[in-house]
């Protein structure tokens, strides 16, 4: 495909793999298994020498101990707390999860704070 192209040409391209991820969901030509093992393939490439990351699969999570991570945080159980509500995004400018992010964000409750993460440069 033009992003294999691309990616044998600059293999630290993010847009070129990010898009192929996304037309892999697309395709016919691949089954659910081979696209999910790209995209789990793609997760570990990002996070390879990263050491606060959770476990590499969805498989691995709550299977014993063995990530970064506490096994059980300290949670404030205090109903009166301020709720935390994360938004992340490769893409908060021109991608349509901004302008659905929109509305709430305009109408937000003073006791909740939103934060929100773009993982794009």
């Amino acid at each position: 495909s033009l992003f294999d192209r691309a990616l044998k040409a600059d293999p630290s391209h993010q847009k070129a793999a990010q898009s192929r991820l996304y037309a892999l969901n697309l395709s016919p030509m691949w089954s659910t298994d081979a696209t999910a093992r790209e995209h789990l393939q793609w997760g570990i490439s990002l996070t390879t020498g990263v050491s606060h990351v959770g476990p590499t699969s969805v498989a691995d999570e709550g299977r014993g101990h063995d990530g970064p991570f506490p096994q059980d945080s300290p949670r404030n159980q205090d109903p009166g707390r301020e709720l935390r509500v994360g938004f992340v995004s490769g893409d908060l400018r021109t991608h349509s999860v901004a302008y659905f992010l929109q509305p709430i964000l305009a109408n937000r409750h003073p006791s909740i704070a939103y934060v929100c993460y773009s993982c794009c440069k």
